[in-house]
């Protein structure tokens, strides 16, 4: 088991309906290895002095992608969402030739985290619809007169 401190970096992109959404994000993340817990293995034995620290050939900092999908219902001024992520490290967990010089060992970490929470909006839901848009657009190129009718 290990403690991280984690950092990311994503981007949102999302599709509204009146009381819907629907949500995407992707992006990096960069992390660094706090502290760790071993667990006795197949041999049932975990050396005391590393039960709770790390090796030398330990890698401590962390780095890969991270994404994920979602949907999220909106009641003002609450959002409800329910999202699943991806996160895959480019970063192995130990040095790859720890073990020997010519048989390499790597351990690239990845898992799925699925959550939901509650979002509290601090502001009024703005925007325009796209009938607005389009009657916008068209007063902008052909002028007032087109949007009033004429």
């Amino acid at each position: 088991i290990m403690e991280v401190v984690e950092v990311p970096l994503l981007f949102q992109f999302h599709y509204d309906t009146w009381n819907f959404k629907f949500l995407v994000e992707v992006g990096c993340y960069g992390g660094y290895r706090l502290g760790i817990q071993r667990f006795p293995g197949k041999t049932g034995y975990v050396n005391q002095e590393l039960e709770f620290a790390f090796k030398d050939t330990d890698n401590r900092f962390d780095y890969g992608i991270k994404g994920g999908a979602g949907i999220a219902l909106v009641f003002d001024p609450f959002e409800f969402h329910l999202m699943a992520h991806y996160k895959h490290s480019f970063s192995s967990l130990y040095e790859p030739n720890y073990y020997s010089e010519y048989y390499y060992r790597f351990a690239y970490p990845s898992n799925i985290v699925i959550s939901a929470g509650i979002h509290f909006q601090l502001s009024k839901r703005t925007g325009k619809t796209k009938a607005e848009l389009k009657k916008q657009a068209k007063s902008m190129v052909y002028g007032d007169s087109v949007s009033q009718g004429r």
